[in-house]
């Protein structure tokens, strides 16, 4: 998966997430949390803590255009980067998953990685 440059060049939020932000009241502050957090490029401990990860949630859109999550799993390893602008998961929906089509090269999918052993020692 190829990390994509900022949708706008003065700020890396879509345009429905601006939306949003401006509901919400926030879009100051988010703009200025934004241009200091997110970034087209991996640092260092985020490519460590993806390849740690036994699952990771993936969200996307279904043929139909319909939103759903699902989970991609393997054994620690199958989500890695061969360098900052890059990752790689070497795993599918199960058959059947409603995503399974969704998944290929350049799709535009979302996620989530949790370390659920940190989450428990939190709570």
């Amino acid at each position: 998966m190829e990390l994509p440059a900022r949708p706008h060049h003065d700020s890396p939020f879509h345009t429905g997430e601006i939306a949003a932000q401006e509901r919400a009241g926030v879009r100051d502050q988010m703009a200025a949390i934004g241009q200091r957090m997110i970034r087209a490029e991996m640092p260092e401990q985020h490519r460590i803590f993806f390849s740690q990860l036994p699952f990771m949630v993936a969200g996307a859109v279904d043929g139909d255009g319909l939103p759903w999550a699902t989970l991609l799993a393997g054994e620690p390893g199958f989500a890695w980067s061969p360098d900052p602008g890059h990752l790689r998961i070497d795993a599918l929906p199960l058959p059947g998953d409603p995503l399974l089509q969704s998944m290929e090269q350049g799709a535009s999918i979302g996620l989530l990685g949790i370390e659920l052993r940190r989450v428990a020692a939190i709570a």
